[in-house]
């Protein structure tokens, strides 16, 4: 995550008029990098006995897109979260996150999904990790992540 934003140049100097700049010092970030994960529905297994809940593979027919609080709960929590954590817990659409569906090697995945956005102080974006790590947010429903930026580098034509 810290190579995310420009650190100190090797003389521990600060790097100015590198804001937006990954820490090559060479490559801008053009918006901001997204993590973002598909996930499947559980439902309940035809033989109960042995194991309740089910997890299929993945596939647009099982995709899901509910709304969710902090915890892939559905009751509202008391414990205060940032916008940024409540939002990852949050499906959004293809159309909404203008992205399209990607053909994989084990699967077509929709373009949605529920998306943490690396935005503000790096120092806030390391609390958020670490909350969506303490809350599951990549869980035995998961079944795809995807990393998205884009960059702009002179040098690379």
């Amino acid at each position: 995550v810290s190579n995310i934003r420009a650190q100190q140049w090797y003389n521990e100097d600060i790097p100015q008029y590198l804001n937006g700049f990954l820490n090559d010092k060479s490559s801008r970030l053009i918006g901001w990098a997204t993590i973002r994960q598909l996930r499947v529905k559980s439902e309940l297994c035809p033989d109960q006995r042995i194991i309740s809940i089910c997890e299929d593979s993945y596939s647009f027919a099982n995709e899901e897109t509910q709304l969710f609080q902090p915890g892939w709960t559905i009751n509202a929590t008391t414990e205060e979260f940032s916008s940024s954590v409540i939002k990852a817990f949050n499906y959004s659409t293809s159309d909404e996150l203008d992205t399209y569906s990607y053909v994989g090697e084990f699967g077509t995945y929709s373009g949605g999904g529920y998306v943490y956005e690396f935005r503000g102080r790096l120092s806030d974006m390391k609390t958020n990790l670490s909350k969506l790590h303490q809350l599951d947010w990549i869980d035995e429903k998961t079944r795809a992540v995807f990393i998205q930026l884009t960059l702009y580098n002179p040098s690379v034509q």
